[in-house]
């Protein structure tokens, strides 16, 4: 295998269509088109917010209703850097991406679900092989590693 097979970077930037359901399962033609978890933007949006808790004053850690703001602002901000597009008739806008995810938690849990699934942003899929450890084994039992 080469390094290249272990990438998820590339696509994750670019993101994949996360078709909608219906509240009641039902599959809909629309999607979010969603980065990865492992994309620039969403890598700095999450450093972003934890220094910004770093920033706080004593007073706004002790301000119960400021402190659900400031929580609520960064998880949104880490979502504007998950979600870059979508089918729906209305605007792609950060308020109605903001209604969206507010009005439609089953939605929000499907992109944290989607965005960090790794295995939906390789660029190519890896052949199952014979001698890959089942996943109860940890790849180094039985093995000596080499250091790099």
């Amino acid at each position: 295998m080469k390094l290249s097979d272990f990438a998820t970077r590339g696509e994750a930037n670019e993101g994949k269509k996360l078709f909608l359901l219906l509240p009641d399962g039902t599959p809909t033609e629309e999607y979010l088109l969603v980065r990865g978890i492992d994309s620039d933007e969403f890598r700095a949006a999450k450093t972003a917010g934890s220094r910004a808790v770093f920033e706080l004053t004593k007073a706004q850690l002790e301000d119960k209703a400021f402190v659900k703001k400031f929580d609520e602002d960064a998880e949104f901000r880490q979502f504007q850097a998950l979600i870059i597009g979508w089918s729906l008739e209305e605007e792609f806008t950060p308020d109605n991406l903001n209604l969206l995810l507010t009005e439609s938690p089953n939605i929000k849990e499907r992109v944290n679900n989607f965005a960090a699934n790794r295995a939906e942003f390789f660029k190519k899929k890896p052949p199952v092989s014979s001698d890959t450890p089942p996943s109860n084994e940890s790849s180094t039992s039985g093995k000596k590693t080499a250091k790099a």
